[in-house]
């Protein structure tokens, strides 16, 4: 099906609050790993309960043959670091090769870019990836970063700069991307003159959101109180198009409905036992569409993904998650580059 005939035909939808949609998912997210080497202030991993494991690689290649075809766009990263999975390289030339034409993504926290991993990512098939920094001082850096050593990941910033230049194929759209916490606040504002002077013009200077984690428990709450912005419940009142255009797929296998759901609270499926579509039109999904405002203990002090008028009439946004985050990153362009 043409991407526009699938963003069309799920835009209609979820106009009209279809439980069975006539066709599979635009965007997955599969967590290829749940390992994580750092413990980030802003991210629940280091603290959530779930096993933490690397995605086995014949499951990673099960969901992508069954995504051939429909997905329009995969993100290989959630609740963990890929570069310590051994196996992501193989992962993301899997999908490259058998993806039917997805377009694949994914971030790395830059610490483990050695001269062999930073050659080896230059070099893979990926159409987006974003190294994620925080804080351009070592005293902020690794105030958010916790683990971590500012002087050494600006090196490895560098490192994978040159290989990416001296890479025969690389990936297109390389993003340094800057979560905008309230208390690294000097820091977002002068970003863009620090990362202008080390990494080339191609790259994509950005200011991503801090994501409040849907306020789901004391968990997320804490994490909104230590980065600046201070938890503020309060409950949903509108409906939310993630049910209506893909789901996530933590490292054991489970599929939950979207990337805050980080202890696997709303379970719609196990694709190491299900098909995809058959977890993509079952019964929990189908309740979900239904729902006029999801109040479940994910979604129900979630500020995220709120529908706008345009949602219901173009299949463009949100339901082409490449054009979404192209966008995206257009409008959060550091200035001053």
């Amino acid at each position: 099906m043409e991407t526009n005939e699938h963003g069309l035909a799920l835009a209609r939808a979820y106009q009209q609050r279809d439980a069975v949609l006539p066709v599979g998912p635009i965007y997955l997210t599969i967590e290829t790993t749940s390992h994580c080497n750092l413990a980030c202030v802003m991210c629940p991993q280091p603290r959530m309960r779930r096993k933490k494991l690397h995605m086995d690689t014949a499951l990673f290649r099960s969901l992508i043959d069954q995504a051939a075809g429909s997905v329009e766009f995969a993100w290989l990263h959630l609740f963990g670091e890929p570069l310590t999975n051994r196996d992501f390289p193989d992962m993301v030339r899997y999908a490259a090769r058998h993806g039917g034409g997805m377009r694949i993504g994914a971030s790395t926290n830059v610490t483990l870019l050695d001269d062999e991993r930073a050659a080896a990512l230059a070099s893979l098939p990926l159409d987006v990836l974003l190294l994620s920094m925080d804080g351009i001082t070592a005293a902020t850096y690794e105030q958010v970063r916790v683990k971590a050593d500012f002087e050494r990941v600006v090196e490895n910033v560098r490192r994978f700069a040159d290989a990416w230049l001296a890479a025969a194929d690389r990936p297109p759209n390389v993003v340094v991307s800057f979560i905008d916490l309230p208390i690294l606040h000097d820091d977002t504002r002068d970003a863009a003159a620090f990362w202008s002077g080390i990494v080339p013009p191609r790259f994509v200077l950005n200011r991503k959101p801090f994501q409040p984690w849907a306020l789901q428990d004391a968990l997320a709450e804490g994490i909104s109180r230590r980065v600046g912005a201070g938890p503020a419940r309060r409950r949903r009142t509108t409906g939310c198009h993630e049910f209506f255009r893909g789901m996530a797929v933590l490292s054991d296998g489970r599929c939950v409905p979207c990337c805050n759901d980080y202890e696997g609270r709303i379970v719609l499926g196990d694709a190491g036992v299900q098909p995809l579509s058959e977890i993509w039109n079952g019964p929990v999904l189908q309740r979900l569409r239904r729902e006029h405002v999801p109040d479940n203990e994910l979604c129900r002090y979630c500020p995220q993904y709120a529908p706008l008028p345009e949602h219901a009439t173009l299949p463009v946004s949100p339901f082409q998650p490449w054009n979404e985050l192209q966008g995206y990153v257009a409008d959060n362009v550091l200035e001053g580059r």
